[in-house]
């Protein structure tokens, strides 16, 4: 049964026995070819290992069976930024993006616009980077990974004092994490508030 050899196959990936994960999810495929979990842990799996020759075949597998197949697309897109192939990724994250917006995916809305960030960053383009954050941020406002990498970003834009506004607004919003704290004063000390820092 390809469902029980799926199951199978996870519980063996959560106890790092890829070998056996890997075995596992091959005999699904085998007995079921359409499997898309079986086919997206696989492809997860490789990557994992930097097979990407054998991660990409998967998700351009799962992409013909589903062409509306946004993690395909984002992954995809994630292999072809690796290979710097920034028009490729450029396309990918678009359809990918255009997929998630039609579909009213949340989540795969915010990680094309990630993807889109994480490509701005590969070519050195700071304002595009920034803009693909806030789109990001605007589909999942308390995403600590996000605020965090837009304070950054203004921080390497030179603009101390925006970084310390956002960091401020998303403490107001409920962000504690000890990484977000740290980022919280080391905007504080930049921008000359040491006193506020030490609170």
């Amino acid at each position: 049964d390809p469902q029980e050899l799926y199951l199978m196959a996870k519980v063996a990936r959560t106890k790092g026995e890829l070998v056996r994960a890997i075995a596992n999810y091959k005999r699904a495929l085998e007995l079921n070819p359409g499997y898309e979990p079986a086919i997206i842990d696989l492809a997860k799996i490789y990557l994992e290992k930097q097979e990407i020759a054998e991660a990409k075949a998967l998700y351009t597998k799962l992409l013909e069976m589903n062409p509306q197949q946004t993690e395909a697309q984002v992954e995809l897109a994630q292999i072809a930024l690796f290979e710097k192939n920034y028009e490729g990724a450029q396309e990918l994250a678009a359809r990918a993006l255009e997929t998630a917006q039609k579909s009213g995916d949340k989540e795969g809305i915010h990680s094309a616009y990630w993807l889109k960030a994480r490509l701005a960053d590969a070519q050195d383009k700071s304002e595009e980077r920034l803009a693909a954050l806030e789109q990001a941020i605007a589909v999942k406002p308390k995403d600590e990974k996000t605020v965090l990498a837009i304070a950054q970003t203004l921080k390497k834009q030179g603009n101390d004092k925006a970084a310390l506004v956002r960091l401020q607004a998303a403490e107001t919003a409920g962000l504690k994490s000890p990484a977000f704290f740290r980022a919280l004063i080391g905007a504080l000390v930049a921008t000359g508030k040491e006193e506020e820092a030490k609170k």
